[in-house]
């Protein structure tokens, strides 16, 4: 996956989360079933996107 998209990604998986516990909040019963969905949703793609990438560099002094 390409950095961009990554960050595309965990920006939209944000992006659920508000919305459905907004949405879970401050709507009427079936509204809150579906932002609870959503939000959900945006939980697990942000947990399985995860925290990015690591790089290590070892060097040997010579």
């Amino acid at each position: 996956m390409t950095k961009k998209t990554y960050k595309n990604a965990k920006k939209a998986s944000k992006a659920a989360q508000v919305l459905g516990s907004a949405t879970y909040v401050l709507g009427g019963q079936t509204e809150s079933t579906a932002g609870g969905i959503v939000g959900l949703g945006g939980a697990v793609a942000d947990g399985v996107l995860g925290n990015g990438y690591n790089v290590e560099m070892k060097f040997k002094c010579m």
